[in-house]
């Protein structure tokens, strides 16, 4: 493992913890169940990504942030390609783009150590 990639657990532990948030902001606002579930979910997936990269799994927690990333634009996507609205569909779309970019090409690079 090198030091270059134990940086990605601060934005990967900030998404974990900003799902999580945003999913019971989610229940407490609209008593919406999927929302804490999605949140809490997704958060926790973030969250398992950055300790396996933390561990020296960085292959593994890598795949796991952008598997994670592409469930995320899937669902937020579409949502916000709907609603136009930027909170939250519109910045977890973004958000999650940006670290699918980077989550696959970090994956594509250790999977061609091998």
């Amino acid at each position: 493992m090198k030091a270059q990639d134990l940086k990605v657990n601060v934005p990967l532990c900030c998404a974990a913890g900003l799902l999580a948030v945003g999913g019971l902001a989610g229940f407490i606002k609209g008593k919406s169940i999927p929302s804490l579930v999605a949140g809490v979910s997704l958060g926790g997936l973030y969250g398992a990504a950055g300790a396996l990269i933390n561990r020296g799994d960085c292959k593994e927690g890598h795949a796991l942030a952008a598997a994670t990333s592409a469930l995320v634009i899937g669902v937020m996507g579409p949502r916000f390609a709907r609603s136009k609205k930027v909170m939250p569909a519109g910045l977890l779309t973004a958000s999650a783009s940006l670290s699918f970019v980077y989550d696959a090409y970090k994956t594509q690079q250790w999977y061609s150590i091998e």
